[in-house]
């Protein structure tokens, strides 16, 4: 099942722009997740290379509900590197705001992906902005 979502957020110049999303639904279990234009041209603004950029397709391509990632310590065991190399990899991407600090976990920033619902992706920007979290 299709819906087209309608959403407001910054664009790669910090100005309010209004969006369109298609959010899929698979009755089969299947896994999808909203990357949205603008977020695109902003991580492609960004130099991530090397390990840093092969870090931040996997957790993408591991993100749970509400982009919640997993340990550091899994993520290391999973792609079979150090883990201060994860840990160097966190940081980058935590500096360029594509991995933020959500309370005691790390998420993909809900302004680039989302995964979940359009309400619990209002509730956790929320929260994250009360927080203060850099979006």
């Amino acid at each position: 099942m299709k819906r087209t979502i309608r959403f407001r957020a910054l664009d790669v110049t910090g100005e309010l722009k209004d969006y369109q999303a298609t959010e899929i639904t698979d009755q089969r279990g299947g896994r999808y997740m909203i990357v949205e234009q603008g977020a695109m041209a902003f991580l492609s603004s960004k130099d991530i290379r090397g390990k840093t950029c092969k870090v931040q397709r996997y957790l993408v391509s591991v993100a749970g509900f509400k982009n919640t990632l997993p340990t550091m310590a899994k993520v290391a065991r999973a792609m079979n590197m150090p883990s201060s190399s994860i840990a160097r990899a966190y940081k980058e991407l935590m500096a360029n705001v594509i991995v933020v600090k959500d309370e005691d976990a790390y998420i993909l920033n809900p302004l680039i992906y989302w995964k979940g619902t359009q309400k619990q992706r209002e509730v956790t920007i929320k929260r994250l902005q009360e927080q203060g979290v850099k979006l």
